[in-house]
Parts: C-alpha cells; sequence; structure tokens
C-alpha cells in the first residue's frame, strides 16, 4: 500500500512544484511595439520602413533588442525606436538615434524599461539610424549608421 500511495504521489508533487515556482524562467516580453511606442511618445499613425526598416540587436546573452525605422506620411516624421527583448521592466541604458541628411540629429539615451525613441521631421530627405542596448557588461548597437536611406 505504501508503494502505491508514492508512486502516485510522487509525480503529482513533481507537477505541483513546476507550477508554484520550480520550473524555468521565462523573459518578460515587451507591452509595446515599434508603431505603438512611437505613437505613445509623438500621437499619429507609424507604419515600419518598407527598406531596412528593422535590425537586431543581439548580445552574449541573446537578442537583446530591436531597432525600427517607422514612418508617418500623414506628418513626414519618421520615429527610430529601440524595443528592448531583454531585461524587460528593468530600467537599463537603452539608445535612439536618428540623423536626417542635411538636416537635424536627433539622440534620445537614458536608463528605459521598455523603449528608447527619438523622430525628427525627414519629408523627402535620406536618413541614417541606430540604436544601442546596455546588456552587462557592455553595450551592443546596431543599424546601418554608416549609410543613406529610406528617402521618402
Amino acid at each position: 500500500m505504501k508503494k502505491l500511495v508514492l508512486s502516485l504521489l510522487v509525480p503529482v508533487l513533481a507537477a505541483m512544484t513546476m507550477i508554484v515556482g520550480g520550473g524555468t524562467a521565462s523573459a518578460a516580453s515587451n507591452p509595446y511595439t515599434a508603431a505603438g511606442a512611437c505613437a505613445h511618445d509623438f500621437g499619429g499613425s507609424w507604419q515600419q520602413a518598407s527598406t531596412r526598416g528593422r535590425y537586431a540587436i543581439n548580445s552574449w546573452k541573446g537578442h537583446a533588442a530591436d531597432v525600427y525605422l517607422m514612418y508617418n506620411a500623414a506628418t513626414g516624421y519618421n520615429c527610430v525606436v529601440t524595443i528592448k527583448r531583454l531585461n524587460v521592466g528593468t530600467a537599463t541604458r537603452t539608445g535612439a538615434h536618428l540623423e536626417v541628411q542635411g538636416g537635424a540629429t536627433k539622440g534620445q539615451w537614458g536608463d528605459y524599461k521598455y523603449y528608447s525613441a527619438v523622430q525628427a521631421f525627414a519629408r523627402d530627405r535620406c536618413i541614417r539610424f541606430f540604436g544601442s542596448v546596455w546588456v552587462n557588461p557592455e553595450t551592443d548597437s546596431a543599424g546601418p549608421s554608416d549609410t543613406w536611406g529610406n528617402c521618402h
């Protein structure tokens, strides 16, 4: 009888351990999309740029963030947003950079929980952009900061 009870009880206890907290931890998902982050900070409706509009930032800890180039056709503004994939919900150094050819250079750097975003007017102008995120003990970045493109 003892063996029967133990043989039934062990799998139940193992399952409860996984449910209560003995399982593996998973990364928190970011509640913001690129379009949502740009709309949250600047208003309006944003679409991902058609060419070179997304770059992944990979670090030694994995997929750290994504850098998006967004465009608002109604206003002529571009938005660059770095969406965190690691350390989501924890304020860590995160940045977004946007340079308009013959115009403004804008950067937004700080300790953010979810994303960093910046916008600049760029109708009929080319831009270049990049983003960065700090993943202890280093900063990683991505984006085509060396070439002009996405001329709208």
